[in-house]
């Protein structure tokens, strides 16, 4: 399940977007009926880890949050990254992963910057964990499931586990 496929955002137009920051980027407005009600449903047979831009967040959207992680990231390695992925998709053809890549630059620059900067105050700040994300991932995922089983006391529990 992945977050961006309930995003309400996700797909909105620039001229929405541009509304959403001028009106101090609620988060509300990124809250999907469709995304809590898996994730509600799901932790009802066992504990669920997601991902999403709003960790401490929800809660406000019945999403019960017992623990959230915040990856501290430069930009431009978040940036990385998130090309890296996207590299990973189906093109049909070099011409529309550049049409792609333009659009996104300029979003990058009108949106996305602000947006991550924003949120790394507001959503960050509020995190019960940070995990240093600027070096190798393994060690990123490494710290962060350390970090998550000794906080929730689970270490016993999935010891035998470990990544």
């Amino acid at each position: 399940m992945d977050y961006d496929d309930f995003g309400t955002l996700t797909h909105a137009s620039s001229d929405v977007l541009n509304d959403w920051l001028e009106a101090g980027m609620p988060y509300k407005a990124l809250f999907s009926d469709k995304f809590t009600k898996r994730v509600v449903e799901a932790s009802r047979a066992s504990p669920v880890i997601i991902e999403t831009p709003l960790g401490p967040e929800h809660g406000e959207d019945g999403i019960k949050v017992s623990l959230s992680v915040w990856l501290e990231a430069d930009l431009d390695i978040a940036l990385l990254r998130a090309l890296a992925k996207v590299f990973d998709d189906d093109w049909n053809s070099v011409q529309q992963l550049q049409s792609w890549l333009s659009n996104y630059y300029t979003a990058y620059q009108t949106f996305v910057r602000n947006s991550l900067l924003r949120q790394k105050r507001t959503i960050g700040a509020r995190c019960d964990i940070t995990v240093e994300a600027n070096r190798p991932i393994e060690e990123v995922v490494s710290e962060t499931y350390t970090s998550i089983t000794s906080r929730l006391s689970l270490s016993e529990l999935v010891s035998n586990a470990k990544p």
